[in-house]
C-alpha cells in the first residue's frame, strides 16, 4: 500500500466539474460508435475524475514539446498504470490508445484496439472526414523567439480556482511564488 485509503478515497471526491479537455490533457470517447466510453469530467487534487468501460478512474497527464506522460488509477480494482514517450505530436493520442489497451488486458475484457485499430485510429469507428481531437492546443501559444523583456511577464496573476501567482524578476530569471 503506497497511500492511506482513506486519503486515496478522498481524491474521488469532486472540486470541480466542467473541466475543458484541454486543461486536462485526455482524449474522450463519448461518441456511441466507438465499442467503449471514456470521460474525464471532474477534478480533483490534481486528478482527472472520470470512467473507461464503467470503472471509475484518476488520471493525471503532462507534456512537453516532445515528451507526454499519463497516469491511471483504479479505485475499485486496484491497479494503476503510467506510460511515457517521446515523439511526434500524436505523443498524446499514442499513450492514450496504449492505456485503453492495457486498461482493456486488466479488466479481462478483449481489447477493442489492435495493430490494425492503433494505426487507423479513429477509423473505423469515426468516417475520414470526422475531424479527429485537437493535439496542437498550445500552437500559437509557444514562442521559439528569445524573450527581451522579462518584465512584460512579471505581475500578480490570480485564477478563480487556484488563487494568486506571484511572478518576478530577478538576475535574468522568472520566479513564481
Amino acid at each position: 500500500v503506497l497511500q492511506n485509503q482513506d486519503a486515496f478515497n478522498d481524491t474521488f471526491w469532486t472540486r470541480t466539474v466542467d473541466v475543458p479537455s484541454y486543461a486536462l490533457v485526455t482524449l474522450k470517447l463519448v461518441d456511441t460508435r466507438y465499442p467503449v466510453q471514456s470521460d474525464i469530467n471532474a477534478y480533483s487534487l490534481g486528478w482527472g475524475m472520470g470512467h473507461y468501460n464503467g470503472e471509475e478512474i484518476l488520471s493525471h497527464g503532462g507534456t512537453t514539446f516532445t515528451t507526454y506522460s499519463f497516469v491511471i488509477l483504479s479505485k475499485s480494482r486496484d491497479y494503476g498504470i503510467f506510460v511515457s514517450n517521446t515523439g511526434s505530436k500524436r505523443a498524446r493520442e499514442a499513450v492514450q490508445l496504449i492505456t485503453w489497451y492495457i486498461q482493456d488486458l486488466l479488466l479481462g475484457n478483449e481489447p477493442w484496439l489492435n495493430s490494425t485499430t492503433y494505426c487507423t485510429f479513429p477509423s473505423p469507428w469515426m468516417d475520414k472526414g470526422t475531424p479527429k481531437p485537437d493535439y496542437d492546443f498550445l500552437d500559437g501559444y509557444i514562442s521559439t523567439e528569445n524573450v527581451t523583456n522579462l518584465q512584460e511577464y512579471t505581475g500578480t496573476f490570480t485564477h478563480q480556482v487556484f488563487g494568486e501567482v506571484h511572478v518576478s524578476e530577478q538576475n535574468n530569471s522568472l520566479f513564481l511564488k
